[in-house]
């Protein structure tokens, strides 16, 4: 809330200008369009009350369109005011004083917390989501490589690292085409144990 909301009692009744007689309100269809109509003509009234009592214009707006609510939902419990925007005075400056009790309360986080969500934020490598998916992924990455012999490991981590066939043959002596075939063999076996977390 921008403002401090100052509430003074007043036991003085309302200028006639604010007073809205409800007209009949015997069914529920005719007491909607009172509140339709009084949406229309009294909303500016109701927020310029609620700006003068120090609500910011924005949250002035959303207590009015609050209290409209209520009014609304007081004709489906059956209790239909007498003075309409009377009562939607009171409801409006209830909730106003209702949402700065609540504020009141609110404890606000360390500036160094802030920071550190903040940070999390910018950065999702660091989320705890992420870091639990990466050392999952690493984890099955170890299983499927174990499952490997260890030639196909060799010729896999070489081939990886973009070695090609004849220095892999030449570093592990052995043929060129038993390079190919133990890495192809080992990058296979990798592809079908990895499928479900590529």
């Amino acid at each position: 809330m921008a403002g401090f909301i100052v509430f003074e009692q007043r036991t003085e009744a309302l200028p006639d200008s604010l007073q809205v007689e409800a007209p009949d309100t015997e069914t529920a269809d005719s007491y909607h369009l009172t509140i339709e109509t009084a949406y229309r003509m009294r909303r500016p009234a109701l927020v310029r009350f609620l700006v003068r009592l120090g609500l910011d214009s924005v949250e002035a707006d959303d207590v009015t369109q609050e209290a409209f609510l209520r009014a609304l939902d007081s004709s489906k419990k059956g209790s239909i005011p007498h003075n309409l925007f009377q009562w939607l005075l009171v409801s409006a400056r209830n909730i106003a004083l209702n949402r700065v009790r609540h504020e009141k309360y609110e404890t606000l986080a360390p500036a160094e917390l802030w920071k550190k969500w903040e940070s999390r934020l910018l950065d999702p490598r660091s989320s705890p989501d992420v870091d639990l998916l990466r050392g999952e992924r690493y984890r099955l990455f170890i299983e499927a490589v174990s499952t490997l012999s260890a030639i196909e490991q060799q010729c896999v981590l070489l081939r990886f690292q973009e070695v090609s066939f004849q220095d892999i043959a030449g570093a592990l002596k052995i043929p060129t085409h038993s390079a190919v075939y133990y890495a192809g063999t080992g990058i296979q076996k990798l592809r079908r144990k990895l499928k479900k977390i590529l």
